[in-house]
């Protein structure tokens, strides 16, 4: 009997001293695990503080004026303006693009408003002047990125084909080819230099010239020859001769369709032209359009009928491909 009882007290006793060591041990685990999030979320804020004060200094560099700055950064269309500048290789600060643009508009309102007070607010669309300009400017620096990027590729295949790594062909790409192409590959190299993953640093070069088809069609055809194999040279090879052959083919659109453009051009200027040659050489003649109700919705109509035909014109053009 003795030996039965303490047997269970012995029982008991291990079994409540496990209970105690296990949830000083559970504790012990839970106060780590405490102290190792609270390391982890120190850590994850001082990255945030980190990451909030370079995109200060990044976003200053883009403002002349630093109180512009602070104003400008609350709205979310500064940011597709500053997309803008960026894509269009425009050293101009964005607070003095914004400048320019707004004092255009109020300089045309005022000079209309010497013609015609009615028709004032008409200038407030010269604020668009310099956003068409930048839109031509990037146009254009994809149309030259265009031209030379099958150079570019050829390049590359024969570095590739002399048995260099297609690092050492960016480079040589850096250094031989003009701009824009240079600019593209040099941000990949640069990036690549400074321990970015290959794969990382060739989507990037997409974000500097989003509306190259071929720039992506490139990227992809690296990335999946990475990943599987093959023959990179002739891929690029095959590559190259569709973009010329594209390229032919929209020259060749562009010279059919010019005639068609050129009407449209002729078109959208006589109008303002005559209009502004007869008021020149008799005022008095253009009195009741400028001075009258009648006047002016006809001279707001044929405003809008002339841009609405040369949209329509545009858009018949110009055919993508």
């Amino acid at each position: 009997m003795n030996t039965v009882i303490i047997s269970l007290i012995v029982g008991m006793s291990s079994f409540f001293i496990s209970i105690l060591l296990f949830s000083s041990a559970t504790k012990r685990k839970g106060a780590e695990q405490k102290r190792l999030e609270k390391i982890k979320n120190k850590s994850f804020k001082k990255e945030k503080e980190l990451e909030k004060k370079i995109s200060l200094i990044v976003s200053d560099t883009t403002y002349r004026l630093k109180f512009m700055g602070n104003f400008l950064r609350q709205f979310k269309i500064t940011e597709k303006i500053k997309n803008a500048l960026f894509l269009a290789d425009s050293k101009m600060y964005l607070d003095t693009f914004l400048f320019i643009s707004i004092s255009l508009g109020i300089l045309a309102c005022c000079l209309i408003a010497i013609i015609s007070k009615p028709f004032a607010p008409i200038g407030l669309f010269a604020t668009a002047i310099p956003f068409i300009i930048l839109k031509v400017k990037i146009n254009k620096r994809l149309h030259m990125f265009t031209q030379q990027f099958p150079d570019a590729l050829n390049m590359i295949s024969s570095s590739l084909r002399a048995g260099h790594p297609l690092m050492s062909s960016f480079e040589i790409v850096v250094q031989e080819m003009p701009q824009p192409v240079n600019i593209i590959f040099k941000t990949a190299v640069d990036e690549i230099s400074l321990g970015v993953d290959v794969k990382d640093a060739l989507n990037n070069m997409v974000k500097i010239i989003p509306g190259s088809i071929d720039l992506k069609f490139f990227v992809t055809a690296v990335l999946i020859q990475r990943d599987v194999g093959g023959n990179l040279a002739e891929l690029l090879d095959g590559l190259s001769t569709t973009i010329r052959e594209r390229f032919k083919l929209l020259g060749q659109l562009r010279a059919q369709t010019a005639q068609t453009r050129f009407s449209g051009i002729v078109l959208s200027i006589m109008p303002p032209l005559v209009g502004g040659g007869i008021f020149l050489l008799s005022p008095e003649y253009m009195e009741p359009l400028l001075k009258t109700q009648q006047g002016n919705l006809a001279l707001l109509s044929a405003i809008f009928l002339t841009l609405l035909g040369l949209y329509f014109i545009n858009k018949i053009t110009n055919i993508e491909m």
